[in-house]
């Protein structure tokens, strides 16, 4: 009965206030609580579905993570993503943890992954990277390339990153015309959150333990089979970055 009439008050008050302010505010308002919702529905799952440490004493796998891999398994790598489909399934917010030891894993590899969620989040991840990863092992992250994106306007870039849109299915031929239409696409389309120059991985790893950071082109690694992009034909607007673990 208690959770029936906190339910009826919350009914109420989500009417009061829709009927209260304007019909804009009352949207945003409604679309928050739901984004609030479906976080700590994420959260949650995240912490039940959330493996033992003792993943990372399984001989069976390389020491390497392959994070936020989609349909990107790679053989003999531990393969973690929100999907089903991955080795190992997690939702990665600011209190998440990677379901590995301290000092367990040589490599922490990541490829179009890290825009997909808040900057804290991000910086949160390369943290965890830090904790998990032994001493001499690589942080290697694949990203858009903020840089590239906001200078591709003076440049006429924005037209090869067009091609790519439309190649993928996003809009049909002929849809973008302009180069803003273009960048804003690549800032907030496909649930992106934050988009990662080199100065913000140089700062942020830094500050979380890591040295040598540097930008490397795809193929490019201080590590024997750290490489394994496989969006290379977007490498033209990505940015590849590759740190040691101190």
């Amino acid at each position: 009965m208690k959770n029936h009439w906190h339910g009826k008050r919350d009914a109420a008050i989500r009417s009061f206030i829709r009927d209260l302010v304007p019909y804009g505010l009352a949207i945003r308002y409604a679309a928050r609580s739901e984004r609030l919702r479906s976080e700590a529905f994420a959260a949650e799952r995240s912490r039940a579905l959330r493996l033992p440490a003792a993943v990372s004493g399984n001989t069976k796998r390389l020491p390497r993570l392959n994070m936020g891999c989609g349909s990107h398994l790679e053989p003999n790598w531990w393969n973690l993503d929100a999907s089903e489909a991955s080795d190992l399934q997690i939702w990665w917010d600011e209190n998440a943890t990677l379901p590995f030891e301290q000092d367990s894993l040589e490599i922490v590899f990541s490829e179009h992954f890290i825009e997909h969620i808040s900057l804290n989040a991000g910086i949160h991840f390369c943290r965890e990277a830090g904790r998990v990863l032994r001493p001499g092992g690589i942080f290697r992250c694949s990203t858009p390339n903020f840089d590239w994106i906001v200078n591709s306007a003076n440049n006429n870039g924005w037209q090869k990153l067009m091609r790519v849109y439309e190649q993928i299915g996003d809009f049909p031929p002929g849809t973008l015309v302009h180069p803003s239409q273009v960048i804003n696409w690549a800032f907030h389309g496909h649930g992106h959150q934050f988009i990662w120059s080199l100065a913000d991985f140089k700062d942020h790893l830094k500050a979380a333990g890591f040295r040598d950071i540097r930008q490397v082109r795809s193929g490019e690694t201080r590590l024997p089979g750290a490489a394994i992009e496989i969006r290379t034909s977007e490498e033209f607007c990505s940015l590849t970055v590759e740190a040691t673990w101190h």
